[in-house]
């Protein structure tokens, strides 16, 4: 929410389930198994092309760095302790 406040338009609409996970990769990068330990070992895993993650600079060029400090954040929140106790 906070990305599509100061972009004004969908962050990353996908019109499929594959479609919106390669609309995350271009933006945040390809998962590995060194950024999601056991993510190749799970049931239905999908291998994609490594993709780099993308600097958001280019897209939000009124942010601060300060936003997108917290943009990132918003982003990797599945890391914050909330998420993993």
């Amino acid at each position: 929410v906070f990305a599509e406040l100061m972009l004004r338009v969908p962050y990353l609409p996908g019109d499929s389930e594959i479609d919106q996970l390669v609309k995350i990769f271009h933006a945040r990068g390809t998962p590995d198994d060194d950024t999601w330990p056991g993510m190749s070992s799970l049931p239905g895993y999908v291998k994609f092309s490594h993709v780099p993650p993308q600097d958001h600079r280019a897209l939000f060029t009124a942010a601060s760095e300060q936003a997108l400090n917290l943009l990132n954040k918003f982003l990797c929140g599945l890391k914050h302790p909330y998420f993993t106790t």
